[in-house]
């Protein structure tokens, strides 16, 4: 049924009378990446709407919504390809800011685009509605949940350490080693992680959040001594680092571990100069975080070290991007048929409205020019205050990385086949991307925490690193059962040799994100059933151990439903529940 009105809504926005017949994939790349009418005539074609729209979402579907609110032609794909170097979140992306679209002034605007188009009963009630089933639907599955937990911990605590998940010791087994930690982001499955290595080495573990998520299944766990709420940093940075501090002081902190989303890399890499003397962030740097996490700036780094990295050249302005397609149109016109580059244009800064369009150079001028002209009208417009990227366009696998480093040395690795909404996680133990890593920090002697992202090329088999995101990735749930992980953090010039996934390490998943697979995407059959049985009974739940049971419990039954339960009051339309960084994407989300 979903999909069924996703493609009377799809269809509409196209402007066929009656539903198409389109796969997921065609709607992916035959809409999102299809070039859009100048502002002129998209304005004629397309119903008021609001001039004010944010969102939090990097599902597909959220993004086809900011497409479907307009009513547009048909018209032929500009990609025909399906693999670049931005189609995917490596974290699960990914973590979302809420970005919201400047205002224009009302009296630039047609009659049309001045007008705020009311919500109809339909779009007020749907979301709640499915809030509504959901809810019902995870409360159904409940009794037999909370019963096969009861009985796993049950046994796991009667036959010993053998049937734990992570070696089976308990918190209260744990001899204090005087040490006290404050973790951040404690929403997010990583910063769960984070808390356990730090309390099996001894730490007392203080876990920090806003109020907006009071219930955070992480709290719940024996490996956090205290949870703290501060203000949220996007909207109050001073209130947000003197909390921070006052809290380093009272606790008498020694380390401060930031688990950050991508809009807070840069308030969290301000909070170390801030901190008591002795207390330790393992922040990088502000201006490194900066640096880093410009794409440009990174590749161009990356390119002088002699390590392999898409060409890119940045862009401010319209003009610009012309220019540089002019270039490349002249150059495509020497080179031999099947040997042309082509590049990806896409914003230099984070952006979830934009960042699946996919659209390619080099192209015809009007098709650049009706691209552009869409930018405008979503005010994501090509500016110095908002300079977009011209990347080579690499064909092959994506990949994350996650590194701990400390002076440039590597004190902790893993990787991960990357995904657009990632919610299983197995070591891709990759020798070349553990090299381009280590010898990228060894080069920049960085100190902190560094997350690259690749392109395996599928030809060569090179990895191309098209981004940096200096902080930590989902994927260290690959370390989970690796206690070494801990000791890096606390006691990093201890560290020989990296840490890594063990070798038995097998795959990390969400029990909510296999059952919602289950249910929504897939015919319910006796063997897709299997399948989930055997996940369950092979794999590894980033939530359930039985020495420290509460968390799985909680994150199922208190955190997701309190969610949802939001959701009735604010009928926001929302695309998914995230269970890896514990939000709900939504419309006017965070």
């Amino acid at each position: 049924k979903a999909r069924d009105f996703a493609k009377q809504e799809l269809s509409a926005a196209m402007g066929y009378a009656t539903p198409i017949d389109i796969s997921d994939e065609d709607m992916l790349y035959s809409v999102l990446t299809r070039p859009i009418p100048p502002k002129t005539e998209y304005a004629k074609q397309r119903p008021a709407t609001p001039t004010e729209l944010s969102t939090s979402s990097d599902d597909i579907s959220s993004d086809n919504e900011s497409i479907c609110a307009y009513k547009l032609r048909p018209v032929t794909p500009v990609l025909t390809e399906t693999s670049t170097s931005d189609v995917y979140s490596s974290d699960t992306d990914t973590e979302l800011a809420s970005e919201r679209t400047p205002e224009a002034d009302p009296a630039e605007l047609e009659p049309a685009e001045c007008a705020v188009a009311p919500r109809t009963w339909r779009q007020a009630i749907e979301p709640r509605l499915w809030s509504v089933a959901t809810l019902v639907g995870i409360f159904a599955c409940a009794p037999l949940v909370v019963a096969c937990w009861a009985v796993l911990v049950a046994l796991g605590r009667t036959f010993g350490e053998r049937l734990a998940a992570i070696g089976g010791k308990r918190c209260d087994e744990v001899k204090p080693n005087g040490k006290v930690a404050i973790v951040s982001g404690g929403k997010m499955t990583k910063a769960y992680v984070i808390a356990r290595q730090l309390k099996a080495q001894g730490c007392r573990v203080v876990l920090l959040e806003t109020s907006k998520y009071w219930m955070v299944a992480s709290r719940a766990s024996n490996c956090v001594d205290r949870f703290a709420m501060v203000p949220l940093p996007e909207k109050d940075l001073a209130g947000y680092l003197d909390a921070v501090r006052a809290l380093a002081i009272e606790e008498k902190a020694d380390l401060f571990i930031p688990v950050t989303s991508p809009a807070a890399s840069e308030y969290e890499a301000q909070v170390g100069p801030v901190l008591p003397a002795g207390c330790v962030s393992w922040s990088l740097d502000l201006e490194t975080v900066r640096d880093l996490d410009d794409k440009t700036a990174f590749c161009s780094s990356a390119e002088r070290l002699g390590l392999p990295a898409p060409r890119s050249h940045r862009v401010a302005s319209d003009e610009e991007a012309h220019a540089f397609n002019e270039k490349l149109l002249a150059e495509a016109a020497t080179a031999t048929a099947g040997a042309e580059t082509r590049y990806i244009l896409k914003s230099l800064a984070y952006d979830s409205m934009h960042r699946l369009d996919l659209f390619t150079l080099p192209c015809a001028p009007d098709v650049l020019d009706a691209y552009l002209a869409k930018l405008h009208t979503d005010g994501a417009a090509i500016t110095q205050e908002n300079p977009w990227i011209i990347q080579t366009f690499v064909v092959g696998d994506e990949y994350s990385t996650c590194a701990l480093v400390k002076e440039g040395r590597l004190l902790a690795f893993t990787d991960n086949r990357a995904c657009l909404s990632c919610f299983n996680y197995t070591p891709a133990r990759s020798e070349a991307l553990r090299s381009w890593v280590r010898d990228f920090c060894a080069a920049r002697r960085l100190s902190g925490v560094v997350c690259i992202d690749f392109i395996v090329d599928a030809q060569s088999g090179t990895p191309y690193a098209i981004e940096c995101n200096p902080r930590f990735s989902s994927n260290v749930l690959n370390l989970l059962s690796n206690p070494a992980f801990g000791a890096a953090l606390i006691r990093p010039d201890e560290v020989v040799d990296a840490v890594e996934p063990l070798a038995a390490q097998g795959e990390t998943y969400f029990l909510f994100a296999e059952i919602w697979a289950l249910l929504s995407k897939r015919p319910f059959s006796l063997r897709s059933a299997g399948a989930l049985l055997s996940t369950v009974a092979t794999k590894k739940d980033a939530y359930f151990d039985v020495a420290d049971p509460l968390p799985f419990i909680a994150h199922l039954f208190v955190h997701i439903p309190a969610l949802l339960a939001r959701n009735l009051s604010t009928g926001n339309k929302w695309a998914k529940i995230d269970p890896c960084i514990g939000k709900l994407t939504e419309e006017n989300g965070d």
